[in-house]
């Protein structure tokens, strides 16, 4: 897999080379990934809340080749490789022929076999779904394999003093 990334530090890069190869390699194949171009572009997304998108270059492929996935520059590091796992989901739909948006009909994105309207509600799309699932899983592993498990910049898991006394107060978490 070939990896190209623009915007950040230089380490900062290369931990997300390294979460992406990671991510690759747990979610399909070496043969596939091997054939994946993955352009990875930190910058302000100046979109609202969005912490990142996935997209593809080839217009119409089937099973596309190369990739571009944005992140949010403005977000924490964490977070933003959180992000990365999230979209490394997408990328894998899209690669394996999981995910293919629908000419016919118009505005419609198969998944698994199954036609969605783009009007359904983003939460119950089910490849965001798996998104979000894979998301989580994906980062915690990586973090335990590089041996950051409780390092405050990666592992916030345990971290729940953190969270700000009206967040307790609505979660009734006991200080």
């Amino acid at each position: 897999m070939q990896i190209r990334t623009t915007g950040g530090t230089r380490t900062t890069q290369k931990i997300i080379k390294d979460i992406t190869r990671y991510c690759a390699d747990t979610l399909m194949s070496k043969r596939l990934s091997n054939t994946l171009l993955l352009k990875i572009e930190i910058s302000d997304l100046g979109i609202g809340d969005i912490d990142g998108d996935c997209d593809y270059e080839e217009l119409g492929d089937y099973r596309p080749k190369e990739f571009i996935i944005r992140v949010n520059q403005n977000l924490r590091l964490n977070k933003q490789l959180r992000t990365i796992c999230h979209e490394m989901v997408h990328v894998k739909q899209y690669a394996k022929g999981e995910m293919t948006p629908s000419w016919r009909p118009a505005r419609h994105t198969r998944f698994n076999g199954q036609l969605y309207p783009d009007s359904v509600n983003y939460w119950e799309c089910p490849w965001e779904i798996e998104a979000f699932g894979r998301e989580v899983g994906l980062y915690s592993r990586w973090v335990d394999d590089k041996g950051w498990s409780g390092n405050e910049i990666f592992d916030s898991r345990h971290l729940v003093e953190e969270i700000p006394q009206l967040e307790k107060d609505l979660l009734k978490i006991t200080g």
